[in-house]
């Protein structure tokens, strides 16, 4: 069994079902899915669970609603603190090990070579990692109050591969949550920042940059070396957001893997939509890299 968990509200919920029918199609082995969410309502997910178990694979869900309230002093991004759920994920994990992806993602590769992935010793393993030195001065000031150096790697969080027992014996969801309430005005990266601070330089290793690669977001970038085994839909504007079908390089893979998964778009009807309008002033800044 592959057990792997995604923190989904009611604002990423559309891209959490193709991202989860993406690995679910590549999968060779049974997968343990769990859904953490803060939605005291509403179950994300429930509305395609149906539709997934229809096309015959071979997997198990669970929703598992999680306080969040601990954080409510950091940043966050418009008034949801989903992005700290991944923290508790190892919380409610059933195995001894578990995958955490965030949900922007197509996934193209069986999951099970990433959860076949030697931890080498190590608590976590992570995508990406830049020297601590690079970070701001704000988050420089966290890191390095709990102990990181210049040089020690400061990874992303998007991807995450755990050893259950290691992080929950060493009390890791109470350091995070101790940090995030010390440090709220230093989190501009909020999770990410928090998981930094945590686990030292033994405790974490990188993963592979192929499972966790983020498309050029214009097409005049070249994608030479672009072979992802999880494409990852980082920063914004992401291709499902307005006018991403005109100008994001990778809004085809996107779409096609949302019709693979039974999703009917009409072409205009995000325009319509308050939210994406929202969205859309929100990230404005972002916008410029399209223009």
């Amino acid at each position: 069994m592959i057990e792997i968990a995604f923190a989904v509200d009611k604002f990423t919920e559309l891209c959490a079902f193709v991202a989860i029918h993406s690995m679910l199609k590549n999968s060779s082995r049974h997968v343990s899915i769990i859904i953490l969410h803060e939605d005291r309502e509403a179950r994300p997910g429930d509305r395609w669970e149906e539709k997934l178990k229809s096309q015959g694979f071979d997997f198990s869900i669970r929703y598992q609603q999680v306080d969040a309230s601990v954080f409510r002093k950091c940043k966050s991004l418009y008034n949801s603190y989903t992005n700290y759920l991944r923290i508790y994920a190892p919380k409610y994990a059933q195995s001894g090990r578990i995958i955490y992806s965030d949900v922007d993602v197509v996934f193209t590769t069986d999951v099970a070579c990433l959860d076949a992935l030697d931890l080498e010793g190590a608590i976590i393993a992570r995508n990406g990692g830049s020297p601590c030195k690079t970070r701001s001065l704000q988050e420089q000031q966290a890191l390095y109050a709990c102990g990181r150096e210049e040089q020690d790697l400061y990874y992303g969080s998007g991807l995450a591969v755990i050893d259950v027992e290691a992080y929950n014996s060493s009390n890791r969801v109470k350091l995070c949550e101790d940090i995030a309430t010390k440090y709220a005005a230093h989190l501009k990266f909020q999770e990410q920042t928090v998981w930094n601070c945590v686990f030292s330089a033994s405790e974490s290793i990188g993963i592979d940059e192929r499972w966790c690669q983020t498309p050029p977001l214009k097409k005049s970038d070249s994608q030479k070396n672009f072979d992802p085994g999880i494409i990852h839909f980082a920063g914004s504007p992401k291709p499902w957001d307005l006018i991403g079908e005109y100008f994001h390089p990778s809004y085809s893979t996107w779409i096609a893997e949302a019709q693979d998964a039974g999703i009917k778009f009409h072409a205009f009807a995000k325009y319509f939509q308050g939210d994406n309008w929202k969205r859309a002033l929100r990230i404005k800044k972002q916008y410029k890299v399209w223009f």
